[in-house]
């Protein structure tokens, strides 16, 4: 049976992205496109190898998506991404973070390490936070110069980050989606405050803070109607604070912000600890 391939992972290399996967039933179509929602794709390239390398694209300023399939199939492989992310560097200057589900960072120490890569030169990125749910506060690594001390937490799929830069970077964030048959599950607390930090699927469908809202209600009380999310909060990055929608009870207050790749968001819950599939509505080409 010709199958495409399943587990397809992106990674850096020099000025190039190399996509590689173990499944799939040969040759191979790669398609690429400069948008998340599924729309744009169009064949690059077609190869025999269980890898194919993308010249160039780490280098340019492009935003990009992968998908590889078994020659003459529709069927698609998971998605890979290329995100290009201009991290603050006013006023407090933090962003919120959300990484692909599958990445070659494995903690705070190589994010703040890819972050260095693509600045200026030196320590461009000199903190890095994590938001502990059952501790409800901030966990933090901190780099001093010649040594890091703090919490080299680990990078979890589905959870959101807090960066702080001291010099102008475009970071460029490549991964993927998770092999597909995976699914990332996220607990959303309700504990003390009931912050949980999370990141959304570059590709999701949830497009904007409504949309992800009524999801988790769906899947945490059977409708959108019924309110187990008290608020959803982006971070915005030119203001250096806050900016949330919030439900309460018939209506929502605050702007309906939009859902971006590579930014991270916060949830409020007002039900107890429900574990919510993060990795659906995703849209496909």
């Amino acid at each position: 049976m010709i199958n495409s391939p399943l587990d397809i992972a992106c990674h850096k290399s020099g000025n190039d992205i190399l996509i590689n996967w173990t499944t799939g039933t040969g040759p191979f179509e790669i398609w690429r496109s400069q948008s998340f929602n599924g729309t744009g794709f169009a064949m690059i390239d077609t190869t025999s190898n269980f890898f194919y390398t993308d010249t160039g694209a780490l280098a340019d300023a492009n935003d990009y998506a992968y998908v590889v399939r078994s020659q003459g199939l529709l069927d698609n492989s998971n998605m890979g991404f290329k995100v290009c992310r201009t991290l603050a560097t006013n006023g407090l200057a933090y962003s919120w973070i959300g990484l692909p589900f599958k990445t070659d960072l494995a903690n705070a120490d190589n994010m703040m390490d890819d972050i260095n890569a693509d600045g200026p030169g030196g320590d461009t990125c000199d903190t890095a936070i994590r938001w502990d749910t059952t501790a409800q506060g901030y966990s933090s690594y901190i780099d001093f110069g010649a040594f890091r001390l703090g919490d080299n937490f680990p990078l979890i799929p589905g959870e959101g980050y807090m960066v702080h830069c001291i010099q102008p970077v475009t970071w460029k964030i490549v991964g993927a989606n998770l092999d597909l048959g995976l699914t990332a599950i996220v607990n959303l607390v309700n504990i003390s405050l009931a912050f949980t930090w999370i990141s959304l699927p570059y590709n999701t469908g949830l497009t904007n803070a409504d949309p992800v809202m009524d999801q988790i209600n769906i899947d945490t009380l059977g409708a959108a109607s019924n309110d187990s999310i008290y608020s959803l909060t982006n971070w915005s990055q030119a203001a250096q604070g806050y900016s949330s929608r919030t439900d309460i009870g018939a209506v929502r207050f605050g702007p309906n912000f939009p859902i971006m790749p590579g930014f991270g968001y916060q949830v409020q819950m007002i039900v107890a600890n429900p574990a919510w599939e993060i990795s659906q509505n995703l849209l496909e080409p």
